[in-house]
């Protein structure tokens, strides 16, 4: 999170962030108000006593003394702030102005949403600022360590004061809390003071999903700053004294007073629906709008309310792609929710760089990719290289998903069109939105990443806090990872790439499949999980003829989809960290990953390298399950073939160690990381895999996994006493598997970039994983169970683990480009 904050000058920041600019007749009207006058509007210098002053000779009568030499306690100290809001909030805008615009209506507090073209919300730094109200929406409030209300079970936080809607129900509700403050009377707790700040705004990022940016404030003694938070970065201001320079905290609380919703951070394509008796409808929903255009070019208009939430985890850092997924259905419009039909589809928001593709249009590239090989695939005499290594059977198995499949119903504007046998294997995009994007980073900015030395974790709470939270937005999955801030050694080459603070907006698109994840505790055998690994297994074999890797392979994107029939069927989902490979440069911002199956190189930042010449070769098994899933013709092909690539690896040549490019043979080890939970973690046989499967990446996670992994002086050989004699085949095929994958990264170290990205040299890795994610899991299976890894619970109830962060995924530096 650190990584992620800049600092900047308050005209800067005004200019980046500011939601709409004050005239300085409404200036003057506002510090007349605080003097003892208002505004009659019967003339320009017409003025009535409004009350007892509160700013006299250009200083607020109540703080003559800075706060710090103050005896009274913090919150008697701050206590005037809410007579000068209120004060402030008397003041008529309309009459002040020469030129009153109106200002836009947005979300309120309980549901009230204008129906606004998302282009009406686009606020940016250099295009002007956004427009006022003339009358007070929000107002402040000064309730020191006031508790924000929460959706969600096990989150909750305080603030010091807010803004909150002045059209708010008897209880406060989250769309009343538009800005948030922390104070402080001297500068000594500036940093707490800026932790507590960042703690409110992700518990309300993660409570609320109509915000896209929210405001805050703190005071430390006389310095004020101002705060913009974002899903790309965070702004502060460089501070100003409020004793001195009164005039620039009037600005700051008018300009939050008088804000159309919008311009603070509500996003007016979606509403939030209250439970109702007549509805029918026990908990809190939301309604998304996603307007776009008709093949005429005409707009139009479709309405989704939430059923229940299917991905919806706690995140400890506001920044990245926050990927919230629900089960909708489509309803008529915000004010009338009859449903259109009786179709139940997945909404899927996640948070990408204004200038990266959608994952639309990274399907539609991808089909593009596919379509052209299966072009060349039909001259019977092709031979790709990707088929290097295949057998008979997978050449033709891959031929047939180029067929036309009379079972895949015509859809959308390809309705004319069959639909080709490989489209099964990869979710169905009914429709997508591009939101609005947050603002542009302001002028003059500077790095600031010793504001935040550490992040505050979210305090806990043994139940929601709002009445009628949906109860499914509590589901958290047992590899649920979110951004970390555990330091890890920066790569001993240069990749770094600045900090560009791009613009985020969310994507919005609608899945006509509604699928279960391998980690959902709906799942009913070991037996289904396999079924999703072999769809996913297909799809990046896909993914690997059409030149692209999914990056992103993981417990949470292997999807299993159940058909009309009864029959089930493994997709892989979540393609925007999709890239082609190779493919020049990657973005800087965090990535959002599985720390559970993350590839071993990635996580390093740098090549495998043999410890020694035997250390790859050096066996301890107690029994002697290598062939057990193989027959004898099969495990003399495979040992011959890997004694040959053990003889040629235990002296590699040394080379100079640069980027490491996420390839072909990474997914490969990410689907070993999948098989290898879904028979451990996944059947709560935890023993083993209980330093593999931590819930972080840091430098000792990562050991753990490349020993795992590499060396087999690691403990993998006692996973063969720990299996169910049912699995032990699968225990086989891991071995085998694994030391392919041992050998082969030591290969490919040596080989150049261009060498690398010949798809011949990741074919046979395919054929490995193929035989362990093909194994046929008996019915006697042990039954799956649910949960996180228990030894780290211990160790964290404990307090072993302080300054670790768990269920979190990769330190805040660049991602590899790839």
């Amino acid at each position: 999170m650190r990584h992620e904050v800049i600092s900047c000058p308050l005209d800067d920041w005004f200019d980046a962030y500011g939601t709409f600019q004050l005239t300085e007749g409404e200036l003057a009207a506002c510090a007349a108000a605080l003097e003892g006058g208002a505004w009659t509007g019967e003339g320009p210098q017409t003025w009535e006593r409004a009350g007892p002053s509160l700013l006299r000779n250009g200083k607020f009568n109540k703080f003559a003394a800075p706060p710090s030499e103050r005896r009274e306690s913090e919150n008697d100290v701050f206590e005037p702030l809410k007579e000068i809001a209120e004060r402030l909030g008397s003041v008529d805008l309309g009459e002040a102005s020469d030129s009153t615009e109106i200002g836009l209506d947005g979300v309120c507090a309980v549901g009230r949403a204008a129906d606004l073209p998302t282009s009406g919300n686009v606020s940016r730094a250099g295009d002007g600022m956004g427009r006022r109200l003339s009358s007070v929406r929000w107002m402040y409030d000064s309730k020191p360590n006031s508790a924000i209300p929460g959706e969600q079970s096990g989150s909750t936080n305080r603030v010091d004061g807010y803004f909150y809607c002045v059209h708010q129900r008897a209880k406060l509700s989250l769309g009343d809390v538009a800005v948030i403050c922390e104070y402080k009377k001297n500068g000594e707790g500036a940093i707490q003071n800026r932790k507590q700040l960042v703690g409110a705004a992700a518990h309300l990022f993660n409570e609320d999903p109509i915000r896209f940016s929210i405001y805050g404030i703190t005071i430390e003694d006389c310095d004020v700053s101002l705060w913009y938070f974002c899903r790309s970065h965070t702004a502060k201001s460089f501070p100003f004294n409020f004793l001195t320079d009164p005039m620039s905290l009037v600005k700051v609380f008018v300009s939050f007073m008088f804000a159309p919703p919008v311009s603070l951070g509500f996003d007016s394509n979606i509403r939030r629906i209250m439970p109702s008796p007549r509805d029918g409808r026990p908990f809190i929903s939301y309604v998304y709008r996603l307007p776009m255009e008709d093949s005429n070019g005409e707009e139009r208009v479709h309405y989704y309310r939430t059923r229940r939430s299917i991905s919806d985890s706690h995140r400890l850092c506001i920044t990245g792609r926050a990927r919230r997924v629900w089960e909708v259905e489509q309803v008529k419009s915000f004010d009338d929710l009859h449903r259109v039909d009786d179709k139940v589809v997945v909404l899927r928001e996640v948070w990408l760089d204004e200038s990266a593709p959608t994952e639309r249009q990274i399907q539609q590239s991808i089909f593009t990719s596919l379509n052209r090989f299966g072009d060349k695939l039909k001259d019977p005499t092709y031979s790709p290289p990707h088929f290097s290594c295949f057998d008979d059977d997978l050449k033709k198995e891959v031929r047939a998903l180029f067929e036309e499949d009379n079972s895949l119903p015509p859809f959308g504007p390809r309705s004319n069109v069959r639909r080709k046998a490989y489209e099964r294997y990869f979710l169905t995009i009914r429709e997508d939105f591009v939101g609005q994007a947050t603002r542009d980073v302001a002028n003059n900015f500077e790095p600031s990443p010793l504001l935040l030395r550490e992040t505050k974790s979210l305090k806990t709470s043994k139940f929601p806090t709002v009445y009628g939270a949906d109860p499914t937005r509590n589901t958290q999955s047992s590899a649920a990872v979110h951004p970390d801030r555990s330091p890890i050694p920066t790569p001993p080459y240069d990749y770094q790439v600045a900090r560009r603070y791009r613009p985020k907006r969310p994507d919005r698109l609608i899945y006509e499949e509604n699928c279960l994840d391998l980690d959902d505790n709906r799942i009913a055998s070991l037996k289904d999980v396999f079924t999703g690994l072999r769809g996913c297994f297909t799809a990046s074999l896909l993914l690997f003829c059409a030149g692209w890797v999914h990056r992103d392979i993981s417990c949470g994107n292997v999807l299993i989809w159940t058909d009309s029939d009864g029959r089930k069927q493994g997709k892989l989902g979540d393609l925007e960290y999709a890239k082609p490979f190779p493919s020049e440069g990657g973005s800087p911002d965090p990535k959002t990953g599985t720390a559970y199956f993350m590839p071993v190189e990635i996580a390093k930042g740098r090549h495998m390298v043999p410890r020694s010449a035997t250390a790859t070769t050096t066996t301890r098994s107690k029994r002697p399950h290598y062939a057990e899933a193989l027959t004898a013709a099969q495990g003399e092909v495979e040992e011959s073939k890997l004694e040959e690539m053990r003889t040629r690896s235990e002296n590699p040549p040394k080379r100079a160690v640069g980027p490491v490019l996420h390839d072909f043979t990474h997914e490969a080890e990410c689907l070993w990381w999948l098989s290898l939970w879904s028979v451990t973690a996944r059947l709560g046989i935890w023993e083993t895999v209980r330093t593999v499967f931590t819930p972080f990446i840091d430098t000792t996670a990562t050991q753990a996994r490349e020993m795992f992994l590499m060396y087999d002086n690691s403990n993998f050989p006692d996973l063969a006493e720990e299996l169910p004699e049912s699995l032990q085949p699968v225990y086989g095929c891991l071995r085998v598997s694994r030391r392919y994958l041992q050998l082969r990264f030591l290969e490919l170290a040596q080989l150049d970039e261009k060498a690398r990205a010949d798809p011949a040299k990741h074919s046979r890795a395919f054929m490995s994983i193929r035989n362990l994610v093909n194994v046929q899991i008996p019915s006697e299976t042990p039954p799956l169970v649910n949960g996180s890894n228990p030894f780290w619970t211990i160790l964290e109830s404990q307090g072993r683990l302080k300054g670790i962060e768990l269920e979190s995924t990769t330190a805040k530096r660049p991602h590899p480009a790839s």
